[in-house]
């Protein structure tokens, strides 16, 4: 279940994730747009129930096989498929979010644009 600190720590920063999974927060672009469902709807079914099975884990704080990129920037990493990757930060101590993903190929793009979005996040916090 959400708890009330969730919501309200989010309420500062209006349109900046959408609520799905119990713990997480999927970004939401300026643009109204979110990236990982983009990604994630493009998955084949068995695949896709793998990562949300992962990320559920990742809420009760089992961060399995991941990769601190750097200071704010993490994976998790699938050994499963094309070597998929989720890219998430911790924000404010208590909220995932999740901000895109990929697969190896296209590792080094989807790291560029995960700092990308966690520039924005930390942008529109400042500006309230």
């Amino acid at each position: 279940m959400l708890h009330n600190s969730y919501i309200y720590s989010w309420r500062i920063v209006p349109n900046t994730v959408q609520y799905y999974y119990e713990k997480s927060y999927i970004l939401k672009t300026l643009d109204g747009k979110y990236p990982y469902w983009k990604w994630h709807d493009k998955l084949d079914n068995s695949i896709s129930v793998k990562i949300d099975t992962r990320i559920d884990r990742l809420e009760e704080g089992n961060y399995g096989d991941f990769k601190r990129i750097d200071n704010e920037l993490s994976e998790l990493r699938f050994k499963i498929g094309k070597g998929y990757r989720v890219y998430f930060t911790e924000f404010d101590d208590y909220i995932v979010i999740i901000l895109a993903g990929g697969d190896k190929s296209t590792q080094q793009k989807d790291i560029i644009k995960a700092n990308e979005y966690i520039k924005d996040i930390q942008e529109r916090y400042k500006n309230g």
